[in-house]
């Protein structure tokens, strides 16, 4: 563990002893270096009392205390009297001072001193919670990993997930750095300020009212660098880097793409979040074909080849692809490679892929409105084949072809049920044109390239991205 001294300091660390109480439960005495004594027969009247080990019931107490610049002991709240924390510690093995020192040093949570020579308790850029439970007139602490966080007046005890108990740390965290930044920033304007006035023969000084100023001035500042820009920032930033971009790529490549990557991230995470609030709606088939409209890569995830958007709400039937027809269709694609069309169409998730009620044990057959969305899809693909040749003549299209038309199909959420999920399998895998995709598939694929674009949190098997994105206009970004 580490020691506060560093090797070149003469000043001596205190000392640990360690009284077996029975039943596994040991009490740890701490004597400071000042009051160090061979003899431990009086050892309880002479140390102090720090902690207690229960290797049975594998808990760890400490009893908080400070010491003070004399080297004198004392408790460190007014009420807050023991905090108790989870251990590992194995039963029946007398511990040695090194193993206390490893369950501060390994298994006390992060917000604590761990070094008794400091006295045990809250560290100083966390006494705010101390401060709010003696407030409560809490005297016993708990610290559990699978407990919910709560407080007992009554008992004078209080209860913190270790989990939330991070959390408020990374909060506080911030906000020190925060305050460090204004702080620094002050200092630097301030240095300047007095230095220029003893340059120019003044007396140096800066009234209470200014000081108050420059306060508020880089508290402000603060904010729009940490992400919470103005409106009128956000446009000069993006101007900047518009108008810089060729620059920064020559000068700072890196920078660049960091930037980039984080853009793309965050917006993978709103559409994802979007995307998920959107199925827990009960919304139209139209609300899910703008959504679509405005992110096609997300259609796009799910080709197996390189392809590109030609239109959406295209009509098939007619004499233009914008004209009006017989039939019209969701989306238009086409493969890059071959020119090859591909037709899809979107329904709504709520719609049922199979019968509620099963054809046979354990057999459900496909529900009316699958087959009928899939006849729908067969349908287009039919009229589209007939109404190429006017198509392509009409609508300048030379480069699109009907090889081999291939109907997607995104409808309906996947089914849990085994018995379910395997006739939906089975009758799907035999669809011949048409590939049917659930909702949760696709916000699936999303949740796979969001683990992508993430340095070290790939968790999934990446997607080849060389086959979802084909030019600009089809980034999703």
């Amino acid at each position: 563990m580490a020691r506060p001294y560093p090797p070149y300091s003469n000043r001596p660390n205190g000392s640990l002893f360690i009284k077996d109480s029975g039943n596994s439960s040991y009490k740890i005495y701490f004597t400071p270096a000042s009051e160090n004594n061979d003899s431990v027969n009086d050892v309880e009247e002479q140390a102090w009392h720090i902690a207690d080990l229960n290797s049975g019931v594998k808990s760890f107490t400490i009893y908080p205390f400070k010491i003070t610049v004399t080297g004198i002991v004392a408790a460190k709240y007014n009420t807050l009297a023991d905090i108790t924390f989870d251990t590992d510690y194995p039963e029946n093995i007398l511990p040695s001072q090194d193993d206390i020192e490893g369950i501060l040093e390994m298994e006390f949570p992060n917000v604590f001193t761990k070094d008794y020579n400091f006295g045990l308790g809250f560290r100083k850029d966390y006494r705010q919670i101390a401060n709010l439970l003696e407030d409560a007139g809490v005297e016993h602490l708990y610290i559990k990993a699978f407990n919910r966080t709560s407080i007992n007046l009554s008992k004078k005890e209080a209860v913190f997930n270790s989990r939330d108990l991070d959390n408020i740390a990374k909060h506080l965290d911030r906000i020190s750095n925060k305050a460090r930044k204004v702080a620094n920033y002050i200092k630097i304007e301030t240095v300047v300020e007095l230095f220029t006035q003893l340059v120019n023969g003044k007396k140096a000084g800066i009234s209470e009212a200014n000081l108050q100023t420059a306060i508020i001035n880089q508290i402000k500042q603060s904010k729009r660098l940490s992400g919470n820009a103005s409106a009128s920032h956000e446009k000069q930033a993006i101007q900047d880097i518009a108008l810089n971009s060729s620059k920064i790529l020559k000068t700072n490549p890196q920078a660049l793409a960091k930037l980039r990557d984080n853009i793309e991230t965050v917006s993978l995470q709103a559409l994802i979040e979007r995307f998920k609030e959107m199925l827990g709606q009960n919304l139209n088939e139209s609300k899910w074909q703008k959504m679509m409209e405005e992110n096609p890569f997300i259609i796009n995830m799910a080709f197996g080849s390189p392809v590109v958007k030609i239109q959406e709400q295209a009509y098939i039937g007619g004499r233009k692809l914008s004209g009006q027809g017989e039939k019209i269709t969701d989306f238009l694609f086409k493969n890059i490679t071959t020119n090859n069309a591909a037709i899809v169409e979107i329904k709504k998730p709520s719609s049922p892929l199979l019968a509620a009620r099963p054809y046979r044990k354990n057999i459900y057959a496909p529900s009316t409105e699958l087959v009928a969305a899939m006849n729908q899809v067969m349908d287009q693909i039919y009229n589209f084949g007939k109404s190429i040749a006017n198509i392509k003549e009409n609508s300048r299209l030379n480069d699109l072809e009907t090889y081999s038309v291939t109907g997607y199909l995104i409808m309906g959420r996947s089914v849990a049920d085994v018995d379910q999920n395997k006739s939906f399998e089975l009758f799907r895998g035999n669809s011949k044109n048409i590939q049917i995709l659930t909702f949760d598939e696709m916000l699936t694929k999303l949740k796979f390239l969001l683990d992508f674009l993430q340095p070290g949190k790939l968790l999934v098997p990446a997607i080849n991205t060389s086959t979802i994105f084909t030019k600009a206009d089809d980034l999703p970004f």
